[in-house]
């Protein structure tokens, strides 16, 4: 890569708990830096600051500035005002091409809409849902950045259709989809336990999703005790969701459930590698489905169910998130789809090896030169002069 060609890219993100968008912004952030690229990430938290060091990402760690998002913390404006030259201070000192700011809370996404009404910096905003409709102030703020962005960025095309839908036609609204490493090889589950895992974060706005599959629980484990659902994850609900998984153990006079709460990413891989199925949305999904097992797309927004050649290309669209399938599912859906696995190995094959082909096109490489193409087409023809 030459010179001319590299960028210097700052990622923008404050959420406080470590999730799919905190995992897909260090993803693409190494992804981006083994391609040549320059990266930096700055957040209020220190959610990725630990992560980040270890890859020697430049990490940094402003005030918090989130006023609009807890109530009572007006205390935090000053803090607001103060973030918008920080932002200016790290975008000259580390030579910033681009801002990519991952939509989070209504704050940050004020700060990077008043950052670019001042600032000729191109601001690139990263859609990982769809608009959250009942969030008015959220909203409020995300149609002012996308109206002030240089471009916009959804991982699926359900996302770019909602986003089109609620805040107009845009000619450079991309799809950029979660990538994934593609393991070396595919590890094999077994042993005496037989682990349905589920990986997602556990907030208010996914938890019906959780609470489907604690509750379904006991329609698999009945009948076949040698099985186990762990689920990983953490957020506001964790102890919600570890009080109903041990009403169900108590229930089942065993251990069937286990919460593991949030985990290293790192160890993400081993524990699907220990897994017979994965349960879960978007960029949990897709990790499973790159090593090779059974998945099952399930979200608050629906269950899809799992991979077939029939419904590939509508899992796909809706971010292989479950949202192409059943809105009103209950336990009873939930354990017959696994049950459906567990009790026909073929099927539970042929969708293995369906998953672990689809995963190929998300090869993290590919897609993160992908979204370097995007950033730079959004700077135009200002390029370096932008910082």
């Amino acid at each position: 890569m030459t010179l001319k060609d590299r960028l210097n890219v700052l990622m923008a993100l404050s959420n406080d708990s470590l999730g799919g968008v905190e995992t897909y912004a260090l993803e693409f952030s190494k992804a981006l830096r083994e391609a040549g690229h320059g990266v930096t990430v700055v957040s209020p938290t220190d959610v990725l600051l630990g992560k980040c060091r270890a890859e020697g990402i430049p990490y940094v760690k402003i005030p918090d500035f989130r006023f609009r998002d807890r109530p009572g913390t007006l205390n935090l404006f000053p803090a607001f005002v103060a973030g918008l030259f920080i932002f200016r201070r790290i975008v000259r000192r580390e030579r910033i091409d681009v801002i990519n700011v991952h939509a989070a809370s209504t704050s940050l996404l004020d700060l990077l809409w008043l950052y670019r009404s001042i600032f000729s910096t191109p601001v690139v905003c990263t859609m990982h849902g769809k608009v959250p409709v009942e969030s008015g102030h959220f909203v409020s703020a995300l149609h002012r950045l996308y109206r002030r962005a240089d471009a916009v960025v959804c991982i699926s095309e359900e996302v770019r259709e909602d986003c089109i839908d609620h805040f107009g036609v845009r000619d450079d609204v991309y799809i950029v989809p979660n990538g994934v490493v593609l393991p070396s090889r595919q590890p094999i589950g077994g042993g005496e336990k037989k682990v349905i895992l589920m990986i997602s974060r556990l907030d208010s706005d996914k938890f019906a999703a959780v609470e489907g599959l604690i509750r379904a629980t006991p329609i698999v484990v009945t009948d076949h005790p040698d099985h186990e659902v762990w689920i990983v994850g953490g957020g506001s609900m964790l102890e919600r969701a570890r009080e109903m998984a041990t009403e169900e153990n108590h229930r089942l006079g065993r251990e069937a459930i286990r919460l593991m709460g949030e985990v290293d990413p790192d160890e993400i891989p081993s524990l699907i590698g220990s897994s017979i199925i994965v349960v879960g949305a978007g960029r949990a999904a897709i990790e499973g489905m790159a090593h090779g097992k059974p998945v099952i797309f399930l979200s608050s927004g629906g269950l899809g169910g799992f991979l077939v050649e029939d419904n590939v290309e509508q899992i796909r669209r809706h971010n292989f998130s479950g949202r192409n399938g059943k809105e009103d599912y209950g336990p009873e859906g939930i354990g017959r789809a696994l049950l459906e696995l567990i009790e026909n190995p073929a099927v539970a094959e042929r969708t293995a090896r369906l998953s672990a082909f689809l995963a190929q096109e998300l090869d993290m490489a590919a897609v993160a030169d992908h979204l370097g193409v995007v950033l730079r087409c959004s700077m135009g023809s200002r390029g370096w002069e932008t910082r």
